[in-house]
């Protein structure tokens, strides 16, 4: 896994909720920064052959999933999830995620629509010490059109994306051509700022090995980093 692990809650785990038919599941989280979301791992098992299970991202309100996905969903085979109930830790890429932004909740959508009671996938989740503060889990009985929060507990989850930087004219020469150097909105995260035009942005460090990695390095107290490109 290459991109960057962002929100998650995958301790505990101590129970399983089914998710067939119209019996959906949704987690809401609240990303720290602003990124493209590319995947999610969920903790799943199956009873017998549930068929395709379908994962989605939606905006929310009130806490719970509202409208259409943002993009296209993603798929795995509910056939191939293992069958003990300790369950196994399934991707599910989202190859066009798009930009998720801080601090705003989102929903995580699960569902099997081809399953049955008998053929169902059963996602762990967290039901007696959960301690994830950016949302919940939650289950629709009716695909989607009413939803209900199950406050206080959370499914065994991991989103994946890569960072989101915007261009404000930070320039540098890297001995061949003139590169833009990336920020991001502002986040306790942020060592590095810059101030435009009433605006402090946050510079995040990235490995110096990553995609995105300039040629400046930067000594951050504990290791040599490295500040963003953009294209």
């Amino acid at each position: 896994m290459s991109d960057t692990l962002y929100e998650y809650y995958n301790t505990g785990g101590d129970a399983g909720f089914s998710c067939y038919d119209d019996h959906w599941i949704f987690q809401t989280f609240t990303p720290d920064s602003k990124h493209k979301i590319t995947s999610i791992i969920l903790k799943l098992y199956r009873m017998g052959n549930p068929g395709t299970f379908t994962v989605s991202i939606r905006a929310t309100s009130a806490s719970k999933p509202t409208g259409d996905d943002l993009f296209t969903a993603g798929t795995t085979d509910g056939d191939t999830l293992t069958t003990d109930s300790a369950g196994e830790e399934r991707e599910i890429s989202l190859p066009s995620g798009i930009e998720i932004d801080a601090s705003t909740m989102y929903a995580i959508v699960m569902r099997a629509t081809d399953a049955n009671s008998p053929n169902k996938v059963r996602v762990r989740y967290d039901e007696t010490a959960s301690t994830y503060s950016g949302g919940d889990i939650g289950y629709s009985l009716d695909s989607g059109s009413s939803w209900t929060i199950m406050e206080s507990n959370d499914c065994m989850f991991e989103e994946y994306g890569i960072p989101s930087y915007q261009d404000i004219g930070i320039r540098y020469y890297d001995g061949s051509a003139v590169k833009k150097i990336g920020v991001q909105t502002l986040s306790a995260s942020h060592k590095l700022r810059v101030y435009k035009t009433d605006t402090v942005y946050g510079i995040p460090l990235v490995a110096p090995d990553a995609p995105e990695a300039s040629k400046i390095r930067i000594w951050d107290g504990s290791a040599v980093k490295a500040l963003p490109e953009v294209d």
